[in-house]
């Protein structure tokens, strides 16, 4: 920790919407700063997803300044945290939210997840001690204008600027106790202060520190003593709810560098996703370099890191298991239906070889998107096309490595072709329906129950699948009535 701090003055483009909240608290004499994960990513040159602001007025002085009338018609307030001191302030034109903060230091985290106390501090200083790491421990206030350009201090070495609509390019105070900035060119995450008393204090520090390894650019690590305290501790998220986990956990998998990250913290990985236990180590560093492959998709990720081929062949006898046990964490963590279902339905299919069992075929094809949704397939099939790169990376290009790839290939070219001639493959895209049916029948002095339609429509279906009949009116009416005859008559 540094005495006084060091300062630089730099330039950041912000949001006109957050400038005016800076404004107009500066107006009213308060200090006001942006701080935290807007900062560092400002400074990486990153587009910031959200914008907070500390200060040293107090929650019921905000309320006051922003329910001024001058100000009620360009703003709304959001008490969202008045019990940690914030408040939310939405500009009602671009519907935008900013959290505005009191200075404030925390009591004791009983919880081991929130402090059961807060206390409004009066520096900027104080308030920095109780963030979790260096790099989210900056601020930034803006500087008067009677400030000139010549009297600008040297700029860090590092990236200062993005691109954003409606921006002001404004020059900034920027305060560091902690040594965020150095950590931050050096690409290295630090805990403020020790780091075993921050992941006590708040154990989703734990997940959130792989996380920001995972997703930052240029590659972050932990330091030494944050590592250490890190794997010592990974048992305290089992004080953290649920779903804080799953979200943290959904973005460190989806992160471009998760594939460096997950060997490298695997006991915490393990802890958060128990199924990887079956997983020999062989068979982990697979999927490792498979996710490396793959786009930043959470389900893709999902699959690939649970994935038990090709080397847990006893796994794949008892798959049934092994898909109860996947589905069963998946819902601890809180994942919704959706990712669940699509996740657990294509693990299904990879496990089982299903692509790799059709023989090239349009038709077997087709059966498959009958049976499963487009969106399914398509991602069965870009699933084993990152499987297939994987193994080539490893099998150096064997014979049963060139014919997979090969089916690939022409599972891909199907697919495409069926999509781009809206060939037929379900109920929906027949030529015919029920109703029609129903009045072919009568034409024929036939009276057919729900059950005979639905029955004679996939008989059809089947055929135009088989390629026998093309998928076209009249032809279809003309099957159904020699159906209706040979069945019903």
């Amino acid at each position: 920790m540094q005495e006084e701090g060091q300062t630089y003055i730099i330039a950041m483009s912000i949001p006109n919407y957050v400038q005016n909240i800076l404004d107009i608290l500066e107006l009213h004499g308060f200090e006001a700063y942006i701080v935290g994960g807007c900062v560092r990513d400002s400074l990486l040159g990153l587009k910031p997803k959200d914008w907070d602001i500390t200060s040293n007025a107090k929650p019921t002085q905000i309320q006051q300044i922003f329910n001024n009338a001058k100000y009620k018609e360009h703003f709304n307030i959001l008490p969202i945290g008045l019990k940690y001191g914030t408040l939310g302030i939405i500009n009602k034109k671009t519907k935008q939210v900013v959290e505005i903060t009191t200075y404030r230091t925390d009591g004791i985290y009983k919880d081991g997840r929130h402090p059961d106390s807060i206390h409004f501090a009066t520096t900027i200083k104080d308030d920095l001690s109780r963030r979790d790491f260096t790099i989210n421990a900056l601020a930034c206030k803006q500087i008067k204008k009677e400030y000139k350009k010549t009297q600008i201090l040297p700029t860090p070495t590092i990236p200062m600027h993005y691109i954003i609509d409606s921006t002001k390019t404004c020059y900034m105070q920027l305060v560091d106790y902690y040594n965020g900035l150095m950590h931050l060119k050096m690409r290295n995450i630090e805990c403020v202060g020790q780091a075993e008393q921050r992941f006590l204090e708040d154990s989703l520090r734990i997940i959130r520190a792989i996380r920001f390894s995972a997703v930052l650019p240029f590659e972050f690590t932990l330091n030494n003593e944050t590592k250490q305290a890190l794997n010592t501790l990974t048992k305290r998220l089992n004080y953290i709810a649920k779903e804080r986990i799953q979200i943290e956990f959904s973005k460190l998998l989806c992160g471009q560098y998760a594939h460096n990250v997950l060997p490298i913290y695997q006991n915490t990985i393990l802890f958060i996703m128990p199924i990887l236990k079956h997983l020999t180590q062989e068979q982990l560093q697979y999927n490792y370099k498979a996710i490396s492959l793959a786009p930043k998709n959470i389900i893709f990720r999902l699959v690939l890191l649970c994935c038990p081929i090709p080397y847990t062949k006893s796994i794949c006898d008892n798959i049934d298991d092994y898909l109860i046990q996947y589905k069963a964490i998946l819902k601890c963590l809180r994942f919704d239906n959706k990712t669940i279902q699509t996740s657990l339905i294509i693990l299904k299919l990879t496990c089982n070889g299903t692509l790799l069992i059709l023989n090239n075929s349009k038709i077997e094809l087709k059966y498959l998107l009958l049976q499963y949704d487009i969106q399914i397939v398509c991602q069965l099939i870009n699933l084993y096309a990152i499987l297939q790169k994987t193994y080539e990376s490893i099998s150096c290009g064997n014979k049963d490595s060139i014919n997979n790839t090969t089916k690939i290939y022409n599972l891909t070219y199907n697919l495409t072709t069926i999509i781009i001639n809206n060939e037929c493959y379900k109920l929906s895209q027949l030529e015919i329906n029920g109703n029609i049916l129903q009045d072919v029948a009568k034409s024929m002095d036939i009276q057919l129950q729900g059950r005979q339609i639905g029955t004679l429509l996939k008989k059809i279906l089947k055929d135009v699948i088989e390629e026998k009949i093309p998928n076209n009116k009249s032809t279809l009416i003309e099957k159904s009535k020699n159906y209706i005859i040979n069945h019903y008559k």
